[in-house]
């Protein structure tokens, strides 16, 4: 009875501590989240909210039409030999490709309840389909914060090749299961355009609600603790955009970015968790293939910067110094990174229950 008592402490002693930290800064900081509330609603209004919302409404009215599904049905047997992933599938890699991580979440999801997709595809799928739109990576992080359209262009390809590599690991544990109903695959919506508008309006003030609930959070790093570093490291695990934003400030290397980029931040994990569950994939193993996915991002973006040096202008500071990728130098440390992705994709393949 003990031991049940004290693991149960354990599993909820973070979320009492992040409780305790939040209610001592209402209480004698109120200032300081005000001013991180701000902070918020400034990045929504002028980098999420207009590289987000617009593709949002797109993707979920395209999504919606059997025209798309009847287009996505041409490239299917190019994608089932090289993910093993159906018509429709590649239509939600597309969609999640372009429109960053809640959409490919949601998208993954809809299929999935919809019955476009299966059970098997679905879990597969959510590994990586959610990953930053190119309006946000290229626009928001690459030309307003890091002031270099081209660091923004060399960003999105690491977050592509971080992505296909996932895929293409995931493919090896494809499992054969039941076919969608065709009927509910080719059933047409009514009013596509208004629900699909409402829809994403609902997703983006979910975005935006915990977006500003961790840009308050954050705020409050700065006075629990005064090492800058260490704040900086928590800013950027909460909230990916305020993240970046402070990395950029620093001038810190840009594959730290690009890690940030590729792992999103536990607003993001906190974001597409419903999505999650509905494709019945363990939210653990999902943190751990974010994890891994922003060490392939830094990857994969040290190895660009060293191809093509010109990507990054004199407005952004490489500091490479200070900061050492030695994963851009080293095979051995690609081919580990390669394994751990398999190792990953077998634990999810291990805990995965067939329809």
């Amino acid at each position: 009875m003990a031991e049940t008592v004290f693991k149960k402490l354990l599993l909820y002693a973070p979320a009492f501590a992040v409780f305790a930290v939040c209610l001592w800064g209402l209480i004698f900081h109120p200032a300081k989240i005000a001013d991180g509330v701000r902070w918020g609603l400034l990045l929504l209004g002028e980098k999420v909210i207009p590289s987000l919302f617009p593709f949002m409404v797109f993707s979920s009215c395209v999504s919606k039409t059997t025209f798309f599904y009847s287009a996505t049905k041409l490239f299917e047997k190019l994608t089932l030999k090289t993910f093993k992933i159906s018509g429709a599938g590649f239509g939600a890699i597309i969609l999640g490709l372009l429109g960053g991580y809640p959409v490919g979440a949601k998208t993954v999801s809809d299929f999935y309840l919809c019955g476009k997709i299966s059970k098997n595809e679905a879990q597969r799928l959510i590994c990586w389909c959610t990953n930053p739109a190119p309006a946000f990576v290229i626009t928001a992080v690459g030309t307003l914060m890091l002031s270099s359209y081209k660091t923004g262009l060399l960003l999105y390809a690491s977050s592509l090749l971080s992505a296909f590599t996932i895929g293409f690991f995931s493919r090896f544990f494809h499992a054969q299961q039941q076919e969608a109903n065709s009927t509910t695959l080719l059933k047409a919506e009514k009013n596509i355009f208004v629900n699909s508008v409402a829809q994403s309006g609902e997703t983006m003030l979910g975005i935006c609600g915990w977006l500003l609930t961790f840009s308050a959070i954050s705020s409050l790093t700065d006075v629990l603790i005064p090492q800058k570093n260490a704040a900086l490291f928590l800013k950027a695990l909460a909230e990916v955009t305020t993240g970046c934003q402070s990395v950029a400030e620093h001038s810190l290397p840009v594959p730290i970015i690009s890690a940030l980029l590729g792992f999103g931040g536990f607003a993001v994990i906190f974001q597409v968790n419903t999505y999650i569950r509905n494709c019945e994939f363990p939210l653990k193993t999902f943190i751990c293939i974010k994890l891994l996915n922003g060490a392939m991002n830094a990857f994969f973006c040290s190895l660009l910067i060293k191809i093509f040096p010109q990507a990054t202008e004199v407005h952004v500071t490489l500091n490479a110094g200070s900061f050492s990728f030695p994963v851009s130098q080293s095979i051995t440390t690609a081919v580990i990174l390669l394994i751990m992705c398999a190792l990953f994709v077998i634990e999810v393949d291990n805990k995965r229950k067939v329809c």
